[in-house]
């Protein structure tokens, strides 16, 4: 006696139809379950994100930042433990914010950074001016509001676009404070931000994924998309970044001394006499 095929009865003729309703239905149930559960969990490290930056914006920046000058220095190392770059940053208090500045020298790529910031973050600009040759147009972000304008290119000659800023959105200078908050808060939080690489796509402003889990109280990873990275933050009891690491090519920022730098880069030293 043979077995039969259990979709074909013994005339050959195929299974009624009413009995895979019922199958039918529950697949389609568990499918709308599992999207909607993905699709929840999504919508709370979102929230988590649009609440770290409410945080920052009520309680204002002054709650994590001095007035007075901070300078900060990193030493760019590879996965040989040689020196491949440096940066330098600086950071003042003003009228109605903060105003900083950094100096980016890396392997392939130098850039001048500067920024300021409302206090209750809530507006900025951030301007990114290529240095030494560095073949890239210099880009400018503003944020006025919840609205986000970027510029690439000379003032007179760039494309400029704008768009609707999510309330998830970091505002220039701010990526530390959110760091640190997002690491005290212990839970996975997403943000959004504008890519420098390529700001604009297709005469649009293109937002990048910033999704931040943290590992403990003083350590972050920060997985970026457009272009995919990770990159894992470490900060002090202070809640300052002193350790950036890059998994993936083994380059580690640390933080160092600008007299550090000085010694190993003679543009440092022009750029500290004023030169550069």
């Amino acid at each position: 006696m043979s077995l039969m095929s259990p979709s074909i009865n013994r005339d050959g003729e195929g299974a009624h139809p009413g009995c895979l309703k019922p199958i039918m239905l529950v697949v389609l149930a568990a499918s709308i379950t599992v999207a909607w559960w993905v699709s929840r969990g999504g919508d709370v490290i979102v929230q988590r994100g649009v609440d770290i930056i409410q945080k920052v914006r009520s309680e204002t920046l002054s709650s994590y930042w001095e007035s007075g000058p901070v300078t900060a220095a990193y030493l760019i190392t590879n996965r040989k433990g040689r020196s491949t770059g440096w940066v330098i940053s600086i950071r003042q208090g003003t009228t109605n914010g903060y105003a900083g500045a950094a100096w980016v020298k890396g392997k392939d790529a130098s850039r001048l950074e500067e920024w300021d910031v409302r206090a209750d973050a809530s507006a900025s600009e951030y301007e990114a001016r290529p240095l030494l040759g560095t073949p890239y147009p210099p880009v400018y972000i503003e944020l006025a509001y919840d609205r986000v304008a970027v510029r690439v290119g000379g003032r007179r000659t760039g494309t400029v676009v704008t768009d609707q800023a999510p309330g998830n959105f970091i505002p220039a200078g701010t990526f530390e404070v959110v760091v640190r908050l997002a690491a005290e808060m212990g839970h996975q939080a997403a943000f959004k931000a504008i890519p420098i690489e390529k700001p604009i796509y297709a005469d649009r402003v293109q937002f990048r994924s910033v999704t931040m889990t943290p590992q403990d109280p003083l350590s972050v990873v920060v997985d970026f998309d457009r272009p995919k990275h990770r990159r894992v933050f470490h900060l002090d009891t202070d809640g300052k970044i002193v350790r950036i690491e890059d998994p993936a090519t083994g380059t580690v920022f640390s933080r160092t001394s600008i007299r550090e730098l000085m010694g190993r880069f003679p543009e440092v030293q022009r750029l500290v006499a004023g030169t550069m």
